[in-house]
């Protein structure tokens, strides 16, 4: 394919070329490749939903955001399209943002969850000048500003992403949906500050979670009105478990720090290899406390590619790839859609730079 200087000049502002090659073998982007391929024929339906169908058949906000990302970097034109008029018609709300839980035909659930806004957000910007569709840009910073509007709260000094708008009061935060490789790329897109100031209040944030060893995150937050974190015992809700811990949710935080082009961010993964560097890949489990004591030993994707995230940050190559192997070994053995996203996600942001470099 012949690409004119003027795209040629998109894609480096927008990340599409250039920079950070050195992280990726044409092996390993072989396998990003082939992950998100595998995701979006296994998930992905002919009328663009994204179908959870070992959870039920269900459809989150995040899951459409998945798909939109795999195949903007899988160069999907057509595919991509259809996600994303079957997230409009079906998730899209009145303020911008989107509906975060569909099922049985109908929307469950109308909150919205602020990393699915921001990686739809992130998917336009990327799809627009990937695939030479201005509307993608100007729908994803469409996006971006009610992102700014609706998700996010000045606490003393900081502008923190909120887990969603309703998340206010208390101000609830995840910090796995803090992506500063995202908030980097809206910020050139965009132009407005806020979206560096969001950056510098996650890294700062996180840091501050995560400052005592083993350093690991918690699922969930509070932040107080002068902006000081605390580990959250979540999620939010009738059923949220006792004590704060270190699972699912949390795990997303090493793998979007890792992509990071600020060194600042991937310190935060980086401090965390000692503790998963201490153990072989089939021994990391589910689920730890903030301390480090193992809560459920069973093994999940999702801890796996995090801790291979913590692992490149480290500049542990190696290990990063064996951990990526026993990751997709568990997945053959017990596919899920969780766990074949995020193999896909992380080999995409760790290995390649289909999603964003750093030029």
């Amino acid at each position: 394919m012949r690409v004119g200087i003027g795209l040629i000049t998109a894609l480096v502002v927008l990340g599409l070329a250039g920079g950070q090659g050195a992280r990726a073998s044409s092996g390993n982007s072989a396998l990003a490749d082939g992950a998100a391929a595998s995701f979006v024929s296994h998930y992905a339906l002919p009328s663009g939903r994204i179908d959870r169908i070992d959870q039920g058949g269900d459809t989150v906000s995040a899951g459409q955001a998945y798909g939109m990302l795999m195949t903007v970097a899988l160069g999907e034109r057509r595919r991509f399209a259809v996600i994303w008029r079957w997230t409009q018609a079906h998730l899209m709300r009145r303020d911008g943002l989107l509906a975060s839980h569909w099922s049985g035909g109908h929307v469950v659930n109308q909150k919205s969850a602020s990393d699915a806004d921001l990686d739809t957000a992130r998917a336009l910007v990327l799809g627009g000048a990937r695939f030479h569709l201005r509307a993608y840009r100007r729908e994803g910073l469409a996006m971006a500003h009610a992102i700014l509007a609706h998700e996010t709260e000045q606490l003393g000094q900081s502008l923190v992403l909120l887990a969603g708008s309703w998340a206010r009061t208390p101000a609830v935060v995840d910090p796995g949906y803090w992506a500063p490789r995202t908030l980097e790329l809206l910020a050139a897109a965009s132009h407005d500050r806020r979206f560096a100031r969001l950056e510098k209040s996650a890294v700062s944030l996180a840091g501050a979670l995560t400052a005592a060893a083993p350093h690991l995150p918690p699922d969930w937050a509070t932040v107080s009105r002068s902006g000081v974190p605390m580990p959250l015992a979540g999620p939010p809700g009738p059923n949220h478990e006792p004590t704060a811990r270190y699972s699912l949710d949390a795990a997303r935080l090493p793998i979007r720090f890792a992509e990071a082009c600020d060194a600042s961010s991937r310190h935060i993964p980086a401090a965390m290899w000692p503790f998963f560097g201490g153990h072989s890949p089939n021994q990391i489990g589910f689920a730890y406390s903030l301390d480090g004591q193992l809560l459920a030993p069973q093994q999940t994707p999702v801890l796996l590619v995090g801790a291979a995230a913590a692992a490149q940050a480290a500049g542990q190559a190696v290990a990063r790839d064996q951990l990526l192997a026993q990751a997709d070994t568990i997945n053959s053995q017990f596919p899920t859609y969780f766990g074949s996203a995020w193999i896909a996600l992380g080999r995409l942001e760790l290995e390649t730079t289909q999603l964003g470099s750093c030029s």
